[in-house]
């Protein structure tokens, strides 16, 4: 059984186009509510690029010239330890020239999180006797989001060094 084709198409792209509400964290660039990757060599500034996108989240500033969603945002991380993501926060919040309510607002509204302390292997899930199970990289993410009620954006930094999506 093959569908009848038809000549004319069955919806209005045009119409479709003006009528489609695109979700948004940041305008044009980065959609609500998706998974993404951000994905370059070691050393590139991928982390410096993520707290500086945070930061735009947490005080509003836009974000490469773009509008962003304002609210709450959370860093795990397996690369660094907890104080050296605390101090990179604070260096581009230095670089940024943050006013003092724009320093209040990202010390309110963005979490790093450092994985390193966090034993065993840092997947979501590992195969015990052939069974899915869980990790403890599940509780790890749900307690770092415990009692945020305006989040925007979580990211995982990085992938590598056992901290995997499976």
């Amino acid at each position: 059984w093959v569908p009848a084709v038809s000549a004319e198409p069955a919806y209005d792209l045009k119409k479709l186009a003006q009528d489609v509400q695109v979700r948004w964290v940041v305008e044009n660039l980065v959609q609500a509510g998706k998974v993404g990757a951000l994905v370059a060599a070691g050393g590139t500034g991928k982390t410096t690029l993520l707290l500086h996108l945070f930061i735009c989240i947490a005080t509003g500033r836009q974000f490469l010239g773009n509008n962003v969603k304002q609210g709450s945002t959370v860093l795990l991380t397996n690369d660094d330890p907890q104080e050296d993501m605390v101090a990179a926060l604070a260096l581009v919040c230095r670089a940024m020239s943050l006013s003092d309510a724009e320093y209040a607002m990202v010390e309110h509204r963005v979490r790093v999180v450092s994985l390193q302390g966090l034993g065993g292997i840092k997947t979501f899930s590992t195969a015990i006797g052939g069974a899915a199970t869980a990790t403890g990289l599940v509780e790890a993410l749900l307690q770092a989001v415990e009692d945020i009620n305006d989040i925007v954006m979580v990211a995982l930094d990085t992938l590598r060094g056992r901290c995997q999506l499976s």
